[in-house]
């Protein structure tokens, strides 16, 4: 493993490299986990592997999204507490900045209706998306046969759970429904 490059990194460099990473990581937190670990512990080395699944550990049992953690902690890292800082409001941006204009242009516009098939869409390409990054970073923590059992157990469960859960499946015609009663208001 290569050491990290000596001193830290310019506010400015710290806030550009998180700024892609929010741009860049569709797909959820397996995701953006698999996006953040390949370019800072397997590309950059500013962390070894086995470090990185500690720290990934604690995170997971704090409250708060994992990858925007592990940003702040590179970033802290890499450029002190400003570096923090920067690292997480870079990671956050694009998403607000989206989800902000994207919720107006939807209100304003009254899109509720039209654009179901394209959300159902988008749906899969993100599922193909988290499928993906589950896979790469489960190599990083499914080392051996007992894990692997515990894994595909506690996805069965995840499963058989979501199946049994009260109004899991009603949802969209409740959506559909407070859409038509919107559309008779009007």
């Amino acid at each position: 493993m290569t050491a990290p490059s000596a001193g830290p990194d310019s506010a400015r460099s710290i806030f550009i490299r998180f700024l892609k990473f929010g741009a860049l990581a569709w797909g959820g937190p397996a995701a953006q986990i698999t996006m953040i670990k390949r370019e800072c512990v397997d590309e950059e080395h500013w962390t070894s592997e086995e470090s990185f699944r500690k720290l990934l550990a604690v995170y997971q049992v704090l409250p708060g999204p994992e990858a925007h953690e592990l940003c702040v902690y590179f970033g802290r890292l890499r450029g002190g507490k400003l570096g923090g800082f920067l690292a997480g409001l870079g990671f956050m941006l694009p998403g607000f900045i989206l989800m902000f204009g994207l919720s107006a242009l939807y209100v304003e516009a009254n899109l509720a209706g039209h654009l179901e098939a394209l959300f159902y869409g988008l749906s899969a390409a993100v599922g193909g998306l988290v499928a993906r990054a589950l896979i790469r970073l489960g190599g990083s923590f499914v080392t051996d046969v007992p894990l692997t059992a515990i894994a595909a157990a506690a996805f069965a469960l995840a499963i058989c759970l979501r199946q049994l859960r009260p109004g899991a499946r009603g949802r969209r015609t409740r959506v559909r429904a407070l859409d038509q009663r919107q559309e008779v208001d009007r």
